[in-house]
């Protein structure tokens, strides 16, 4: 049995409109606490906490990959830079000797 073009492209289009639909209703969550315990004992309650709520909860990790190291390195410190001048971050430590605070007002 063959399919006639017009049929194809209607399944075809069906098919991205489910996907559609189905990204769009799925929850998505950044909250990496999810992968710990629900009921943490005493010992882990620390953890947890740091986890939700803590410093590691604002930690945000960057890599810049595939160019050649003094590409790389330019980058980075470019980055680096103008990640300091924004006032949304606090601290910026890129690897380098420069480990001001970012935007402190003192």
């Amino acid at each position: 049995m063959r399919i006639a073009p017009n049929q194809a492209i209607a399944i075809w289009i069906l098919a991205i409109l489910v996907s559609v639909v189905l990204i769009a209703r799925t929850g998505l969550s950044t909250d990496m606490s999810a992968f710990l315990p629900r009921s943490p004992a005493p010992a882990q309650q620390v953890l947890v906490g740091q986890v939700r709520e803590g410093v590691v909860s604002r930690l945000v990790l960057l890599a810049i990959e595939k160019a050649q190291s003094t590409t790389l390195a330019e980058l980075s410190r470019d980055l680096g830079a103008r990640l300091r001048r924004d006032p949304q971050f606090v601290l910026v430590d890129n690897g380098d000797e420069t480990r001001e605070l970012a935007n402190v007002h003192r």
